[in-house]
């Protein structure tokens, strides 16, 4: 944490701008670092996985426990298993997750971060836009997780707008998650995402409090699209 207050001062010095989405990720990471440490995590499961930034960054604030990342697209899987072969402790599968055994079609866009089941509506100055589409097998993450325990994981979803398939497929096992990272939207990008406040419901009556907001996607007038919000099991007293 010390060390990135000063590569943020170091740059405000020698006269770069540093915007407020970029004091926002640190910040998230930041608060992520505090968290593992005071809960003690000890699994992430990566929902979402990308080429493996998230897994990366995780690394980078001092976690060194175990990593399981999905990511659908065939693609982006084999940048993201090449991360994976220069970590022992971090494995992955080229698959989805939702609330069902099953394929389906996802969008694959013209910026691979952005790809979803979801149909877009808005192309983020076409870094959103559908290049292709492609099926995917798709399962629930309670039918993967056999006896592995839940009690100290932190559950990271970025499934541009399919969060809450994630969530119901795990179903009452949710309950058992320590903390959760995800996004909620506030003017959705996608078709059929869920508002924020229905996210935030749901989880809240799955047991998890509010933790941390930090926005993302914003549009020109700088009102947010989304935030990642970190929510945590409540009634923890250790």
């Amino acid at each position: 944490m010390l060390l990135r207050s000063i590569q943020f001062l170091a740059l405000r010095m020698l006269g770069h701008s540093v915007s407020a989405d970029r004091v926002a990720s640190l910040s998230k990471f930041m608060f992520l670092r505090e968290l593992l440490n005071k809960l003690s995590i000890d699994r992430v499961i990566d929902v979402g996985a990308n080429e493996g930034q998230f897994a990366t960054s995780m690394r980078h604030i001092g976690y060194r426990g175990p990593i399981i990342s999905f990511e659908p697209v065939p693609e982006v899987f084999r940048w993201l298993k090449v991360r994976m072969e220069l970590d022992g402790n971090w494995t992955g599968y080229n698959l989805a997750l939702g609330d069902s055994d099953t394929s389906a079609e996802i969008n694959i866009m013209s910026a691979s971060v952005y790809s979803s089941f979801n149909r877009p509506v808005d192309d983020r100055d076409g870094a959103n836009r559908v290049v292709r589409t492609c099926s995917v097998p798709v399962r629930r993450l309670e039918n993967l997780l056999g006896q592995v325990s839940l009690d100290l994981t932190l559950l990271k979803v970025d499934t541009q707008g399919f969060e809450m398939p994630v969530f119901r497929g795990l179903g009452d096992r949710l309950r058992e998650v320590r903390a959760i990272l995800c996004e909620v939207s506030v003017n959705a990008i996608y078709a059929g995402t869920p508002a924020m406040t229905e996210v935030v419901t749901f989880l809240w009556h799955q047991g998890f409090k509010p933790a941390f907001f930090a926005p993302i996607n914003r549009a020109r007038d700088l009102s947010a699209f989304e935030f990642d919000f970190i929510c945590v099991r409540g009634g923890i007293t250790d």
